[in-house]
């Protein structure tokens, strides 16, 4: 099994790939958000650079 080290976050942020994922992202919370017919509470911080996700 090969190990290979991830890149450096910086590196990752400016990559087209996430700005990719972002954009994928951000367009699907505008369509679930058009089609709800309740949202008690959402954000996501504008321009944050690594939104915080925890998986247990």
């Amino acid at each position: 099994m090969q190990v290979t080290s991830a890149p450096d976050l910086p590196t990752a942020l400016a990559s087209e790939t996430f700005a990719a994922s972002m954009k994928a992202l951000e367009h699907a919370i505008e369509e679930l958000a058009a089609t709800a017919t309740e949202i008690e509470l959402f954000w996501l911080r504008q321009d944050h650079p690594a939104y915080p996700v925890f998986w247990d």
